[in-house]
């Protein structure tokens, strides 16, 4: 069920998205490299503090993994701009000799448990994720803490804690 917008018609999923986050997300600039001067590097973390304040309340819940694969989906495509980055998962299970059961790469690929990513979880710089895992707790960084994506590489992400801490 979708709840009603403040004018009391029922919300699609694209209503809801935009009651949200407006009709535009703020855009996240490429960090200044070592040569950048004082004033770009500080206009630079201006801007960082202005989306991480943005998005620091605003959140659409989901009641299943589905829903929350299209609306990121919708978003990504609808709201984001930039290289699309994807990172895969690992695809193969060790198993002992007694095990009978053959797990096939397209099967592993197929599974979308709760509490693990997909498995080819897609990125743009400026979407918000969330931590699945205890990375560093004495860091801030814990299961549920939302991290804005500022910077991705082909093998890293970066961002900023928006909460958690």
């Amino acid at each position: 069920l979708l709840p009603r917008l403040p004018n009391g018609e029922c919300a699609g999923i694209n209503e809801l998205v935009k009651y949200v986050y407006g009709e535009e997300l703020p855009r996240i600039p490429e960090r200044p490299g070592r040569a950048s001067t004082q004033q770009e590097r500080t206009e630079y973390a201006e801007k960082i503090k202005v989306a991480t304040t943005f998005y620091k309340d605003k959140a659409v819940l989901c009641a299943t993994n589905k829903e929350v694969t299209s609306t990121n989906k919708r978003i990504m495509a609808n709201m984001l701009t930039g290289r699309e980055y994807s990172f895969r998962s690992a695809d193969n299970v060790m198993q002992d000799e007694n095990d009978r059961a053959v797990y096939t790469t397209e099967y592993l690929n197929t599974i979308d448990l709760s509490g693990l990513p997909p498995h080819n979880l897609k990125v743009k710089v400026g979407c918000v994720l969330m931590l699945l895992r205890n990375l560093s707790p004495r860091d801030g960084l814990c299961n549920g803490t939302r991290i804005l994506l500022t910077k991705a590489g082909d093998h890293t992400l970066e961002g900023v804690i928006l909460t958690g801490l």
